[in-house]
């Protein structure tokens, strides 16, 4: 296992970054305190101490910490955001606050996925090594969900670690709505008559 040092600040920072650049739910939602990715456990065991808390902690107990000079460097979009944090703060929008919308999010993100999940299970089907969607069913889908199995589908047939951009998805979405085939993240998505076919290129 390795325990990284993100502490609450890192969270509300990452999500006022995100909301910069139009993020969706995932993008929005807390940082996961527990990844396991390549047989590794990765924790985040910090993520409700705000960093000057963590700091002070250290210095009751005589204990120094390495200081990432980049911290300073307002070059940096992450640095900026911090600053943008203290002129926030007076209007209720603190690290606090934010931490905590982060974690309403990560709750939807939940439930968005359990969602997707029974959608799957209703309308998808392996065949060939390729997923076989019906097109009624996907269509009928709340539009977050319908993006969700897609991005499921093209990331179960090339076995990725990391979704689609979400521009290409909506893209996709569009060309099966009029019949079109499209190309995603390595995969074809072809719709023919009530079907929809993701497999790999």
């Amino acid at each position: 296992s390795v325990a990284l040092g993100h502490t609450a600040n890192d969270q509300a920072e990452t999500l006022l970054m995100r909301l910069a650049r139009g993020a969706g739910v995932d993008g929005l939602a807390a940082m996961a305190p527990r990844r396991v990715w390549h047989d590794i456990s990765w924790l985040r065991p910090l993520l409700g101490v705000e960093r000057e808390i963590l700091r002070e902690y250290l210095r009751q107990k005589d204990l120094v910490w390495a200081e990432d000079p980049s911290n300073e460097n307002r070059d940096f979009v992450r640095i900026r955001m911090r600053d943008a944090l203290d002129l926030l703060a007076p209007f209720g929008i603190d690290t606090q606050g934010l931490s905590k919308v982060a974690d309403n999010l990560g709750d939807a993100r939940a439930a968005l996925e359990y969602y997707t999940s029974a959608a799957a299970n209703d309308a998808c089907q392996i065949v060939h090594g390729g997923v076989v969607i019906d097109r009624v069913a996907l269509e009928n889908l709340p539009t977050e969900i319908a993006r969700r199995l897609l991005v499921r589908a093209v990331m179960w047939v090339n076995n990725a670690d990391y979704a689609p951009r979400r521009s290409a998805v909506s893209s996709a979405l569009n060309a099966i709505k009029t019949g079109v085939s499209a190309t995603l993240d390595g995969c074809q998505v072809t719709t023919k008559r009530q079907h929809i076919y993701v497999f790999r290129e």
